[in-house]
């Protein structure tokens, strides 16, 4: 099994895949079946990162009947976004 992570070096961001001890950058996407390696990186060398970094977060509020019961109001028809 693949093994892929997010991961900085220096300045820069990088996607790579895990070989044992040894990160090898990825220059294609990590959807890709053949993939396309750049610099590659010993783990030591390396600072791990969070797979994603989302440019928002959506949340959805009062969406089943047991937390519109628990505020004291009713179910809305359409989700509650925030």
């Amino acid at each position: 099994m693949r093994k892929y992570l997010r991961f900085s070096f220096g300045e820069m961001i990088y996607y790579g895949e895990v070989f044992e001890d040894r990160i090898k950058s990825l220059k294609s996407s990590i959807f890709d079946e053949s993939n396309v390696y750049g610099p590659e990186f010993r783990r030591e060398e390396i600072k791990i990162l969070a797979p994603v970094f989302p440019s928002k977060v959506i949340g959805i509020g009062l969406n089943y009947r047991s937390a519109a019961a628990a505020k004291g109001v009713e179910l809305p028809r359409e989700p509650v976004f925030f």
